[in-house]
């Protein structure tokens, strides 16, 4: 479950988002993303996607990227992925796919200028938005991505940007 600061976070960032009217609202299928959702003000209009979910590690679940590399040395999640030959887990082109999954349900919303909110994790979020701008999926690991932040992707001159990153005040 989130903690007290999460909880007082996923309220400010709901905040935040009340001035926008959303389309389509879709959430990762996890405890805490969807109380993220609820203390937002989201619960009501929230659709679970399963493509929202978090990167699946496989073999590697549970284990800290110092830890990977006492075997791997030169290991990247976004370049590599899980262990050598785990069918359990997810390759970065997985995570891709999925990923262009969501963008593809939602791009007609957002080309018709509706607004949509994603409420997920930080990994499955970045590959979204380096999907959105044309980038390599390996291009996720040049991004970091804070807890309880607002990003906002976009078009300008029609073209796919990104409008702000990884914080509330630039909405």
């Amino acid at each position: 479950p989130l903690t007290k600061r999460g909880s007082k976070q996923a309220r400010e960032v709901g905040t935040y988002l009340g001035r926008y009217r959303f389309s389509v609202v879709l959430c990762r299928p996890r405890q805490r993303a969807l109380q993220t959702a609820k203390l937002a003000g989201y619960e009501k209009s929230v659709t679970i996607d399963q493509n929202l979910a978090e990167w699946n590690y496989g073999g590697y679940e549970g284990l800290t990227t110092e830890e990977i590399r006492a075997d791997r040395k030169d290991w990247n999640l976004w370049r590599d992925g899980t262990p050598p030959g785990d069918a359990t887990g997810e390759t970065p082109e997985d995570v891709n796919r999925r990923a262009q999954a969501v963008l593809n349900l939602v791009t007609p919303d957002v080309k018709n200028g509706n607004d949509v909110l994603l409420i997920a994790h930080a990994h499955i979020l970045r590959a979204i938005a380096v999907a959105w701008l044309g980038l390599p999926i390996a291009a996720g690991g040049a991004f970091t991505l804070l807890p309880a932040t607002i990003s906002k992707l976009g078009y300008e001159s029609g073209t796919e940007t990104m409008l702000c990153w990884n914080t509330p005040p630039c909405i």
